[in-house]
């Protein structure tokens, strides 16, 4: 059945009319030819022969940009309007659409007019109304694969029929992976990226695989001599193995590194942080002679942090250290330790960094009594935070827990305790307290 008739009847006739000139692309990529209708079918015949919702849809598509191909190109004129208010020059633009062309059958583009007044040169204007807006730029959307492949095509790697493959491989590889329609460069990547750029610039750069290519397709096209193209070719390859070989140690020994960090990173133990002054890792090691904080750097680095002797060393990773430190630590259950600089407790932002949990106001002062845990006596008791002296015993046994509630009489907190093998018990930590001398509600 003919395209003249259907819905494709005035497209089809349009074209038939005139000159039919095919819109070809820059290059030959001697891949597959492009998918176009064989046939007229009617949206009925599609829908009962397929029976699949998105069938006549497809096809819809793949008739509409088969027939643009074939129509006359659209035209638009643009209009720039340039006003000047006292010293400052403000423009604008503006398009309008004065022939359709292949936008009449493929309405999948869509462009809004912007219509200007008709004004003269030199005219003067009235002012409605001046804005001022304060905006940011924002950063480029992430690649898609096709946006990918445009711009693979524009820098002469691959072909239209291989450039998927090379992308299908670095996929497999780890380099990067795709979340919708998006491209994410993976940790894989980018340390591939780094090492090569900081050692073999050339490999990651276009040039030399694109002129490869270019020079194929010259010998191919018979705009080149053969034997000329494989020495200008062969030249380029061995410049770039040159350069490869001048800087093997380096590039090994980045990667290196980098797999070294990327270890250390994982073993949440040991991992300390960013080296601040060569921007490797920093971790914990342990010898005969005691235990440190050190580069993975070394020996290229030296940066090393002194640790407390004793006591089992967890990193805040969470917290700043406020006064410079590279990083807190806290040692056991006993105090905190600052790289760099020592332990918290020398500190006069010791309080600032790690305010105590508050229990309640303080008889005897106007300091404020708090959590003081001793786990080398396993004691536990409340003290002042103006150190005037005052204590409160605590319960000795079982696990303590300071809960968001205060007691109704006096305004503590309410403490939870759950002793091994009996229900927990809720009292107020005020021992003094009306209600702390009840024997406490069963939970």
């Amino acid at each position: 059945v003919s395209f003249t008739k259907g819905v494709y009847a005035e497209y089809a006739l349009s074209i038939l009319s005139g000159e039919i000139i095919s819109k070809n692309g820059k290059r030959d990529g001697h891949d597959h030819p492009p998918i176009h209708p064989v046939h007229y079918v009617s949206k009925t015949d599609i829908e009962k022969a397929i029976g699949l919702s998105n069938a006549w849809k497809i096809y819809d598509l793949i008739v509409r940009h088969f027939l643009a191909n074939l129509m006359h190109s659209a035209l638009f004129e643009k209009t720039r309007l340039e006003i000047t208010v006292k010293d400052e020059i403000f423009d604008s633009t503006g398009s309008v659409q004065k022939n359709a062309g292949w936008l009449r059958v493929y309405p999948f583009e869509t462009k809004n007019d912007k219509l200007l007044p008709l004004v003269e040169e030199r005219q003067n204007v009235g002012i409605k109304r001046i804005t001022n807006k304060k905006s940011r730029t924002s950063p480029p959307n992430k690649l898609t694969e096709a946006e990918l492949l445009t711009l693979m095509d524009k820098h002469g790697i691959g072909t239209k029929a291989t450039a998927p493959s090379h992308i299908a491989t670095n996929k497999k590889r780890g380099y990067f992976e795709t979340k919708g329609k998006s491209v994410f460069i993976l940790e894989t990547g980018f340390t591939l990226m780094d090492a090569l750029n900081n050692s073999v610039p050339i490999l990651v750069k276009p040039d030399i695989r694109a002129r490869i290519e270019s020079l194929i397709q010259e010998v191919e096209n018979g705009e080149k001599d053969f034997e000329a193209s494989l020495v200008e070719g062969t030249t380029l390859i061995k410049e770039m193995y040159s350069q490869l070989t001048s800087n093997r140690n380096e590039l090994v020994s980045q990667l290196a590194g980098t797999i070294r960090d990327e270890t250390v990173v994982v073993d949440k133990k040991n991992y300390v942080g960013e080296c601040p002054k060569c921007g490797r890792v920093l971790r914990m090691i342990t010898t005969d002679k005691g235990r440190f904080v050190g580069c993975t750097g070394y020996p290229q680095c030296k940066n090393t942090y002194s640790l407390p002797k004793v006591g089992a060393i967890n990193i805040l990773r969470s917290r700043k250290c406020k006064m410079g430190g590279v990083a807190v630590a806290k040692v056991g259950n006993k105090y905190h330790w600052a790289l760099g600089i020592g332990p918290c407790f020398n500190c006069d932002m010791e309080k600032e960094c790690f305010p105590p949990e508050i229990i309640g106001a303080c008889p005897e002062c106007d300091g404020d009594m708090f959590l003081i845990n001793i786990t080398s006596k396993n004691t536990r008791f409340l003290g002042c935070t103006k150190r005037c002296g005052h204590t409160r015993s605590l319960p000795k046994n079982g696990r303590l827990t300071i809960l968001k509630k205060v007691c109704e009489k006096c305004g503590w907190r309410m403490i939870r305790v759950k002793e091994q093998d009996k229900d927990a018990r809720e009292f107020c930590a005020n021992r003094v307290c009306a209600q702390s001398s009840r024997q406490g509600s069963r939970k």
